[in-house]
């Protein structure tokens, strides 16, 4: 083995350099066999090799790197079979070894993805949106098959997810719902008229029908316009002004958390807040909101009490099905 030494000091010979008798010498040089050049021993300049001198293979990373691109430009096609056989016949050990690499290197993996994407942020999103062109079926089919096999765990991820960031979801949301309102309410009405709208469409409706026959006696349109005096035709959550185009009826307490279909549980509201408030319950969801005001939530405490006061001992037999105009 020849080596060259960065001082006057030399090795006396090869066991003194293996058992790191370099007390006086500061650097270790080592000649490449390919090329010829002197290189300092290490792992920067030399990979590991343990049955090699020194624990280093012969050859530098430079032309050890050189012979490997060459090698696989020349049997591209055998390497890639054999690979693509290799993670046929190994698949479960690779999940092991993976899901068990992951765990244990997490933080340095993700601080990896996010560093990478920052930097190559365009090519990332154009090879990622290439891919999902190109494996259209093979994904869909995989979410198929990890949701049914992950039912529960994903129903009870996404609760708990949903719960602890309801604030930022909801923000969201109503941005976006605000930047899109148009194209989602012309998607919306496009959707209404496929037949899987018009199915979706007639299951809400006949569902929600049940539940206000079987919770109350509905609004009649008077109510309905002593409602709107009440809240200066104004939406009761956000004080909104509202127009036939907007305005629709709200549940203060929904319906299928025990809520009356009766006038004192109806409100005006904004027709585009209707899909936010869902079946949540009114302080969670309306103090969130950054609409939120005291003197507005005192004004439908009000209301009820006004309604029932009026007619709460009404039988009031007819419903106003639909919207009311």
């Amino acid at each position: 083995m020849q080596y060259q030494c960065s001082s006057l000091f030399l090795f006396t010979n090869d066991s003194q350099m293996k058992r790191g008798g370099f007390v006086n010498i500061p650097y270790v040089f080592r000649k490449c066999t390919k090329c010829g050049e002197w290189l300092v021993a290490n792992n920067s300049y030399f990979s590991k090799n343990k049955c090699g001198k020194y624990g280093l293979q012969s050859k530098c990373k430079r032309c050890d790197n050189k012979r490997r691109k060459k090698y696989y430009k020349e049997n591209k096609e055998k390497i890639l079979e054999s690979c693509k056989e290799y993670r046929k016949n190994h698949s479960e050990q690779r999940k092991i070894y993976q899901k068990q690499y992951y765990e244990e290197h997490k933080d340095t993996i993700k601080e990896n993805q996010k560093k990478y994407y920052k930097e190559n942020k365009e090519t990332a999103l154009k090879r990622n949106k290439q891919w999902k062109e190109n494996n259209l079926n093979h994904m869909i089919e995989y979410r198929k098959k990890n949701y049914q096999e992950n039912k529960e765990y994903i129903a009870e991820y996404h609760k708990e997810y949903q719960i602890k960031n309801r604030k930022r979801l909801n923000k969201i949301s109503k941005k976006y719902y605000q930047e899109n309102r148009e194209r989602l309410l012309e998607y919306s009405k496009e959707y209404r008229e496929t037949p899987q709208g018009q199915i979706v469409k007639f299951n809400s409706h006949h569902k929600r029908k049940v539940q206000k026959k079987n919770q109350g006696n509905g609004i009649t349109k008077e109510q309905w316009l002593d409602c709107m005096k009440f809240f200066e035709f104004r939406c009761a959550y956000s004080g909104q002004v509202l127009s036939k185009s907007t305005r629709s009826l709200d549940h203060i307490k929904p319906l299928n958390r025990g809520g009356e279909h009766e006038v004192w549980n109806l409100v005006p509201m904004d027709r585009g807040l209707n899909s936010s408030k869902n079946d949540n319950n009114l302080l969670e969801w309306y103090q969130e909101q950054d609409f939120y005001s005291e003197d507005r939530l005192q004004k439908i405490y009000e209301w009820q009490e006004y309604a029932f006061n009026k007619w709460g001992d009404i039988n009031v037999t007819r419903t106003i099905k639909g919207n009311i105009k």
